[in-house]
């Protein structure tokens, strides 16, 4: 049996009923890989908590930054 890897636009119509089609075939197996890396996720989490660095302006940031 051979495997293809095929990218489907989903925001279009012709996407939408390819994928519902494949779907209702049984035939898809969509990716399960994470999203984000563990570097991310811990960004993440870190400026919901609130650990976050504000500026007044850009040119504040690279004051900082230089």
């Amino acid at each position: 049996m051979a495997t293809y890897v095929i990218n489907i636009n989903e925001r279009t119509n012709t996407g939408k009923s390819l994928l519902g089609y494949l779907r209702s075939l049984g035939v898809i197996i969509e990716d399960e890989t994470p999203k984000f890396n563990a570097t991310t996720k811990k960004a993440f989490q870190e400026a919901k908590q609130g650990k976050v660095t504000r500026y007044n302006s850009f040119n504040d940031l690279l004051n900082e930054v230089r």
